[in-house]
Parts: C-alpha cells; structure tokens; sequence
C-alpha cells in the first residue's frame, strides 16, 4: 500500500466500515507498523502520550480482531476500524502537512543529485506564516540548477516532500534558490512541474535566504544539542550561539530578560523584519532606551516593556524556548548554561504568561 492508497482509506474506516475487507485492513495495519519501524521525521515530533494513544488505539483494534477471535463482518467491525482510524494519527497525508506546519517543523538534505549527476544540491523546507518554503543551494558540479529546474524539483518532491504531505502545485510551495555564490531567483511553475518562471530576490529577500541557511548551518553544527555549557570568559561562543538561534526566527521571538543594554539589538537589527519581537525586562542599561526607541521606530514589528515579575531569563523562538543561567549582555562574564525546555506544555504556560504581563504592561501604559 503506498501512501495514496492509505489517504484514500484512512477515511473509509469510519464512513463505509461495513465494504472494508479484510485484507484491506491487513494493508492498512503494515503501513501503520511500516512508518513506525525506522525514523520518521512527523512521529518524531509527536509526544510521547500521542504516540501511546496511537499504540493504544491500534493495540484495541487488534486485540478486538485476533485475540477476541471476533468474525469479520460482525457487529465488532466498526469498533476494530474506528480505533484503527484513530491510530492513523500523523500518517495521511493531511494530518503530516498539519503537523509539520503547525509544529514548526523542518527539513534539510545535502548531495541531492541532478542532471545525471552532474549537478547536487542541498535544500530546506520549512513553513513559515502557512507559507511552505523550499530553498536550494548549488553544492558543486558543472550543471546549474537554472539548466534543470524542472527535474531538480521534481526530485525533491518526489523524494522529501510527498513522504512529508506536501505536493509543490498544491500547496503552492514557494521555490528560491542560489547557485554561484550570489546568482538569487524564485521559480514558479505549472501544473506537471513544467514551464518554469522566473524573477530575482529582492535584497531583503536574499538576506532572509541567508539567514536561513545560517541558522541550518549552526542547527547541523551542535548536532541538535539541546544544551550548551560556556565556561567563563567564552562571550564569543556564546554570543554566536544565541545570534544563531534568534536568526533561525521564522515569525516571532519572545526574550525575557531582566536586564538588558544597547547590544541586544545589534542582534535583533539582522533579524528578519516580518518576525514580529517582543522583550520584556526590568532595568534598562546605558543607552538601552535611545536604542530601543530608535530601534522600534525604524522597524516596527516591536514590543517591549518593563515587568518585575520573572526571575529566570527565556528565549522564545517560533516554537522552542530556551532558559538562560545568566542576561544576554553578560552571558559567559562567568561559567553559564543554556538549556533547551522541550515540554510543550511548559512551554506554552510560560509563554502564555509572557504575553499575559507584556499586554497588561502595554495596557497600563496606555491608560496612564
């Protein structure tokens, strides 16, 4: 069964139970395990408790059929493919693109070759404010990727994209890529992958395409490492540590910081215009305020208040956080860490409370 055939089942277990034979679920039951033995990028992201949900689900329904002997066709039928409906969660198509969408999450491939060969390529594909994003390197070779747009992208579609709910006419993934170092274009294509078009990047564009490539350079270079120790005296690493991670920003940061100066925002000044910032500190140092109003008034897409109300120090980027041991301006002054929290409910209740004493900060303001 491949993953057409899945989509178009997955909801025939529910609707018309009653004309699903036997082997039908049979397919349906090695797909499930096929995608569940090996790494999968979209089970990796769920959590534990939906991935035992799932297990549970799929336990029932198998246990309902083999070991409850039931007979196919009897009134247990719907109650074995309802639950194996269930435990599809995450594997048809729709459900992937959702999941991959709404969890921020992304992939990156090297050595992709094209032109038999004679040309590779590396990618990224990400979503970003529900727009999929599809962005190409030339690696090396003497074909170019302008040569064979066509076949460049179909590749990557057939091979990542489909595998992850994606089609690029559907979705209407946006394609940019670079070769040469400096060469920046958007393609768009047509129905069948064909009669490419094409148009230069803007200069922002081309500095949000590098940014990007930064911050999945930095991402393959500490190995998904979810925490990092600086001893005292590397305000270097740790200066380009916390730089990588807030360029990786795609459409919001959150930092919670008690005291800040003016050097936040050489950081914050490369930082994509459409990602919406938000900070909130206590103290402001040396020229902060001239920094921040002059920051503020020539970017927009910012807030900021003064709140006494947090003692740890966050770094919210899209969809992770990370605590910090010590302010960004004094990070690594003396031995510190920095470390990833991957609860997304913990995430979500420190963030929600983030945003809960920034807007009654900003409202305060305004009625004072």
């Amino acid at each position: 069964m491949n993953q057409k055939e899945f989509d178009d089942i997955v909801p025939r277990l529910l609707n018309d139970y009653s004309n699903i034979s036997i082997e039908e679920y049979r397919e349906v039951v090695e797909f499930i395990q096929a995608r569940y033995n090996g790494y999968d990028p979209i089970i990796s992201s769920l959590s534990s408790r939906e991935i035992l949900q799932s297990f549970d689900y799929f336990a029932r329904s198998y246990a309902e059929l083999v070991q409850g002997n039931k007979i196919w066709g009897s009134s247990s039928k719907h109650y074995i493919l309802s639950n194996l409906y269930k435990a599809s969660y995450g594997l048809t198509s729709e459900n992937r693109r959702n999941i991959f969408a709404e969890r921020g999450l992304s992939i990156y491939q090297d050595n992709v070759g094209f032109g038999r060969r004679t040309g590779f390529v590396k990618f990224l594909f990400f979503v970003e404010q529900e727009v999929p994003y599809l962005l190409i390197v030339k690696e090396y070779g003497y074909n170019s990727i302008t040569n064979k747009i066509e076949e460049v992208v179909d590749t990557i579609e057939t091979d990542y994209l489909k595998d992850l709910g994606f089609s690029v006419i559907e979705n209407e993934v946006k394609i940019w890529y670079m070769e040469d170092g400096e060469f920046y274009q958007q393609v768009q294509l047509k129905p069948g992958l064909v009669d490419p078009e094409w148009r230069d990047l803007e200069v922002k564009e081309k500095l949000w395409f590098e940014n990007a490539w930064l911050t999945q350079q930095f991402e393959l270079k500490r190995d998904k490492k979810d925490t990092f120790f600086f001893e005292k005296g590397r305000q270097f690493d740790a200066y380009n540590t916390i730089k990588a991670i807030l360029m990786g920003a795609r459409s919001e940061i959150l930092i919670v910081d008690n005291y800040i100066d003016s050097s936040l925002f050489l950081v914050l000044g490369e930082v994509a215009e459409s990602v919406a910032i938000k900070v909130l500190t206590s103290k402001l140092h040396g020229d902060t305020p001239v920094a921040i109003e002059k920051y503020k008034a020539q970017r927009g897409n910012f807030e900021w208040c003064q709140v006494k109300d947090f003692h740890d120090r966050y770094i919210f980027v899209d969809n992770e956080c990370y605590l910090l041991g010590a302010s960004i301006k004094d990070f690594a002054n003396r031995a510190t860490t920095l470390s990833a929290i991957n609860d997304k409910q913990v995430i979500k209740i420190i963030k929600d409370y983030a945003i809960d004493k920034l807007k009654e900060a900003l409202t305060k303001k305004v009625l004072d």
